[in-house]
């Protein structure tokens, strides 16, 4: 008489590859998770560069007559408060090129501290979710009028620092903490015309 049914060693083996295809699932669902807080951080810091960048260009006349107007080594160490001639809604009224500028560093600092999840004063958000850690912004211009902006933080992961290698490493390198966990993105452009 035959009997039908599965043994208990088929049992055990089919057990076994589910439970290993689980843990691979697991495995991809956690790469998956730090993967997009990374793309969520680097497009955070671009829209960040691209803020700084548009405010410089809107504020070109002034810039070109003071080439390193804008520039800092850590925008978290300026001095800066908001200009007597821009109101409580952010409107301008009279102000010169210079008011103009400390506002929109000072605007440019207080996006970073809202993304800086380390500054933030709820806890519930944790580190692994988009935001940046410990942000640092830096602006330099040099002899030919090319400005550099670098936007640095700490990643939830460690690597490679990010400003080892990069094309303009002096500023780079100089901007955010150094370490495995630095990340970056800069931008170089030019405004206006000298």
């Amino acid at each position: 008489m035959k009997v039908k049914g599965f043994s208990l060693i088929e049992v055990m083996v089919s057990s076994f590859i589910v439970a290993i295809a689980l843990l691979g699932l697991a495995s991809m669902q956690s790469v998956a998770l730090k993967t997009v807080g990374t793309t969520q951080q680097i497009s955070l810091a671009n829209s960040l560069l691209v803020d700084i960048t548009e405010r410089m260009q809107l504020n070109h006349v002034w810039l070109i007559k003071n080439a390193k107007g804008y520039d800092t080594l850590s925008l978290q160490k300026e001095t800066l408060k908001k200009p007597g001639c821009v109101d409580d809604k952010g409107q301008y009224s009279q102000c010169s090129g210079e008011n103009i500028r400390d506002n929109d560093l000072l605007e440019w600092r207080s996006k970073m501290l809202l993304a800086d999840l380390n500054k933030q004063k709820d806890k519930s958000i944790k580190q692994t979710q988009q935001g940046l850690v410990n942000a640092e912004g830096c602006i330099e211009t040099d002899a030919k009028g090319i400005i550099t902006v670098v936007l640095s933080w700490s990643a939830n992961t460690e690597g490679v620092d990010a400003a080892k290698g990069s094309a303009n490493a002096s500023l780079n390198k100089r901007c955010g903490n150094a370490g495995k966990r630095r990340q970056q993105v800069s931008i170089k452009y030019f405004v206006g015309i000298r």
